[in-house]
């Protein structure tokens, strides 16, 4: 399993679901009109975070081989080490906030690949 650079960088991932039902709300409660959200979790998980329940989900022994930016992307890239939405806004007008956390969503993926159907919490 690789993982870039030292797998501290950290992103906020979201369920398809959620991120539906944010967009919906953005199209739909009265007042949202001509505003800009944020529609996700803004709950930080590290790369390397990701990585170990990802083995850990999936039962997977795999070795996390950390790799070099630069031996993927060219010595010039630049990585954005923390990546976290304001959600606030969608918040406060739309009154959205994720439902399923990154390990449920996780589940609910895998066992849509191994079994080719949706997996409800």
């Amino acid at each position: 399993l690789q993982v870039y650079d030292d797998g501290e960088q950290t992103r906020c991932f979201t369920y398809v679901a959620d991120t539906v039902e944010g967009t919906i709300r953005a199209a739909t409660v009265r007042g949202a009109a001509g505003q800009v959200f944020n529609i996700g979790s803004n709950r930080e998980t590290s790369v390397n975070e990701l990585a170990r329940l990802i083995r850990r989900l999936t039962g997977s022994h795999s070795e996390v081989v950390h790799v070099p930016y630069a031996s993927a992307y060219g010595a010039n890239f630049e990585e954005t080490r923390r990546r976290v939405p304001d959600v606030t806004q969608a918040r406060e007008v739309l009154g959205f906030e994720t439902q399923v956390s990154l390990e449920e969503g996780l589940r609910r993926t895998l066992g849509w690949f191994r079994n080719g159907e949706i997996v409800e919490g």
